[in-house]
């Protein structure tokens, strides 16, 4: 995606592919699924899942505070949105860097 002359990439680049990928192949990857997998199962399939993956005490972890009303498009498409899981659809696939609040 190119936006105001600079390439950008959404929050989950990688998540949104592979839910293309997924329904071109008829396989339904929902957003909770992808998030399951890009923590938990990612920490696991490193050998990690000790340290890192969850939220569990004394694991180790990065923290990005998202806004998912970042620009008036998510704004409009968060406000039609009714579960967790339909949020998560809008960042995965509209988030880019402006939905980063904090680090």
């Amino acid at each position: 995606m190119t936006l105001h002359g600079k390439c950008t990439k959404t929050l989950t680049f990688e998540n949104v592919q592979a839910y293309k990928v997924g329904q071109m192949r008829g396989f339904k990857l929902s957003p909770l699924a992808q998030l399951h997998l890009a923590t938990f199962k990612s920490a696991a399939a490193l050998s990690l899942d000790h340290r890192i993956g969850n939220f569990l005490p004394g694991k180790e972890a990065d923290f990005v505070v998202l806004d998912p009303c970042a620009t008036p498009l998510m704004a409009r498409r968060i406000s039609q949105c009714s579960t967790l899981s339909e949020k998560l659809f809008v960042l995965t696939t509209m988030g880019d860097d402006r939905a980063v609040a904090a680090t």
